[in-house]
């Protein structure tokens, strides 16, 4: 099976197969969870006028900011197979930090609520037992894309590139991952996310 059919599966991005195969049968492909939508409307409200985003306005946008995520998180834990490291304080699918004075999780937590100005219960309890595997993966990955977004060096310019441009191929993808989201880049890291990402050496 390939990899973007272990993610399609793992996190139920495949397009729902029809009962018949045919010409006229059109496959539908799952909506973008409404925390997702939330996340990229907020992006759009904050940022249009100064890098021209239209994230939660454009459904192709709104399915490669997905896929991107999708991706991260298979590269972080194998398809939501290892939602823990037994090597650092990284959990759920996204393996954020959860201890020491720079916990990712708690940042990540933060920064969604300075991006949407909104609290929800699930935040708020997150909070409290800073556990990320407590999180539906929605959740945890619209954390993951507030981080990045409100990420203190300048992120949405590769964000709308891999937004208009597509996921696959794409080094902004790569950058975003290795230098937004993982911690302590090594020549295997490098390969691993340039491999998931279709980019050739």
């Amino acid at each position: 099976m390939r990899q973007s059919q272990l993610m399609a599966k793992a996190y139920g991005t495949e397009k729902d197969k029809p009962l018949a195969e045919g010409p006229d049968i059109k496959v539908k492909e799952k909506p973008i969870h409404p925390e997702i939508i939330k996340v990229l409307k907020a992006t759009d409200n904050k940022y249009k006028d100064m890098y021209s985003t239209t994230f939660s306005m454009s459904k192709s946008q709104q399915k490669n900011i997905n896929e991107l995520f999708d991706t991260i998180a298979f590269i972080e834990s194998s398809g939501g197979k290892l939602l823990t490291n037994p090597k650092s304080s990284a959990r759920g699918s996204f393996q954020f930090l959860t201890k020491g004075t720079d916990s990712a999780f708690q940042t990540a937590l933060n920064r969604y609520e300075n991006l949407t100005n909104e609290s929800p219960t699930w935040l708020k309890e997150a909070k409290v037992h800073n556990d990320p595997i407590k999180l539906s993966y929605a959740e945890q990955k619209a954390l993951a894309i507030a981080n990045i977004i409100e990420h203190p060096d300048k992120t949405i310019p590769l964000l709308n590139d891999v937004a208009k441009s597509g996921v696959m191929g794409n080094e902004s993808s790569s950058s975003l991952y290795l230098n937004f989201h993982h911690t302590g880049l090594d020549e295997k890291t490098i390969k691993v996310a340039k491999d998931a990402f279709g980019i050739s050496d």
